[in-house]
Formats: C-alpha cells, sequence, structure tokens
C-alpha cells in the first residue's frame, strides 16, 4: 500500500473537518469513528444503498431538522459526497480500512475507552451491513467474517465492562497483557472488515453480472 500524497492527506483532513462539523451541529448521537465504520459498512449491505436512510440510521432513525434546502444539500455535500466518497477506497485491495489510532496507556480508564471505541467501531460497521434486515445470506467467507465481527464486539464489551468495575483487580502487569491483547484483536478485527469489504464487492459485482446477462437473454 503506497502512502498517501501530501494533496491527499490535505483533502482527507478537509473532508473529516467538514463531515465532524455537520455530526456537531445536528448533535448527532453516533460518534464519528462510529459513523465512518456505519458508512463502510452500508456498503458492504445486500440491499440497495439508500443514502438518505443510512443518514437517518446515525441520529437513531430519523433525521435532525434543517431550516433550508441549503442546509440539507451542505450535510450531504459533507457526509455523503465528502465522508461516503472517501470511504470508498477502502474497496481497493490494497486499501484495507484502519481502525481509530489510540495511543492507550496501560491503565482501566485508558483501556475502557480504548475498549469502548472499539464496540462503537464494530456495532456501526455491523449496523451499516445488516440494516434493517436480521439475517443476510452472503457466500461461506463473508458470513465467517461477520460472525468473528460479531464476537470481537461482545469481546470488547466485555473488556470495557470489567475494566470499568472498581471490584475487578488487575495489576500493573495484568492491564499491560490486556493492552497487547487489545492490539491483537484490533489487527484481527481490521482483517475481518477488509474481508467483508472486498466480499460484498465481488458479490456486487456477480450480481451486476447475473442481471446483464439476464437482461440481454430477455432481449
Amino acid at each position: 500500500m503506497s502512502k498517501p500524497s501530501a494533496a491527499r492527506r490535505n483533502r482527507t483532513r478537509t473532508i473529516e473537518a467538514q463531515a465532524l462539523a455537520m455530526l456537531e451541529r445536528y448533535d448527532c448521537p453516533m460518534p464519528y469513528h462510529a459513523v465512518r465504520t456505519h458508512f463502510l459498512g452500508a456498503m458492504c449491505a445486500t440491499e440497495p444503498v439508500q443514502p438518505m436512510k443510512t443518514l437517518a440510521r446515525i441520529w437513531d432513525g430519523a433525521l435532525p431538522a434543517f431550516a433550508s434546502i441549503e442546509a440539507v444539500n451542505e450535510l450531504l455535500g459533507a457526509l455523503i459526497n465528502g465522508l461516503w466518497n472517501e470511504l470508498t477506497v477502502h474497496q481497493d485491495e490494497g486499501h484495507p480500512y484502519r481502525l481509530m489510532t489510540f495511543p492507550a496507556r496501560a491503565t482501566r480508564e485508558s483501556l475502557a475507552c480504548l475498549a469502548e471505541t472499539r464496540t462503537e467501531e464494530l456495532k456501526g460497521f455491523l449496523t451499516g451491513v445488516f440494516g434493517d434486515q436480521v439475517n443476510l445470506e452472503v457466500p461461506e467467507p463473508m458470513g465467517e467474517s461477520l460472525d468473528t465481527l460479531m464476537e470481537l464486539d461482545g469481546i470488547f464489551s466485555g473488556m470495557q465492562a470489567l475494566l470499568e468495575d472498581p471490584e475487578k483487580p488487575a495489576s500493573a502487569k495484568d492491564l499491560e497483557g490486556l493492552r497487547k491483547h487489545i492490539t491483537k484483536l484490533t489487527a484481527i478485527a481490521e482483517q475481518e472488515i477488509h474481508a467483508v469489504v472486498l466480499g460484498a464487492r465481488v458479490l456486487r459485482e456477480q450480481i451486476g453480472a447475473l442481471e446483464e446477462k439476464e437482461g440481454s437473454a430477455v432481449h
């Protein structure tokens, strides 16, 4: 994977700033790192993507009130034309998605925050993939990756609960070991997210080719 150019890094920072401004302006309950993974997950959905419906989900199912059509367009520009389109690069095999960089210290507070962040990112991705569906019909490798991500979501959530429980003792050695374990689990989560993203792209291409073939047969 090649290092992004200075121009691309500047573009990414601008897109991020605009997206964050919109989320803050309209009091989005979903944190930015989860919005990113939610959008990435929505790109993997088996149903046709509906941008407005995807946006509504990050506001708990209902878009905020807008003062004008210009305000709506500004939101769409920042989150769909900006952030969403920026994330499409991760559908390329050579550009795997990376979870939020978090220089966690080996303390209960820091590791609990990291575990919470990973839980939010994985939940965001999974809700994006599933949308309103309870079950998905996907190829077995893609399904196995989704199962692993759901397991990791539960593991990170359990870690957070233990770390936030003052009655659960933990030595400095335990905490350092947990920090390293979270690092390993993060790498696994990134691999599985990448597998789902690539699997979804291949699935869309196969469905598109089949529909094209059926359309040609009809004519």
